[in-house]
């Protein structure tokens, strides 16, 4: 599942929307498929200076914090 939390500073709250999807991958691209879509949606991912920590997902780049 697909979960994204916006704050809206107009409502003055966070907004939540949720799509269920399924994903797989063939070693360097993610492809998501959202239960509502026709078609997969494709990421390139791999990990920033081969550090496990820091993935590289569509061209941004997450860092996972303990």
């Amino acid at each position: 599942m697909r979960e994204v939390a916006t704050f809206s500073v107009v409502a003055d709250q966070t907004l939540v929307t949720r799509r269920e999807c399924t994903f797989r991958t063939d070693g360097t691209v993610l492809y998501v498929r959202y239960a509502d879509a026709m078609a997969d949606v494709r990421f390139d991912y791999s990990n920033a200076n081969f550090d496990p920590r820091r993935l590289v997902l569509g061209g941004i780049e997450f860092v996972r914090i303990d």
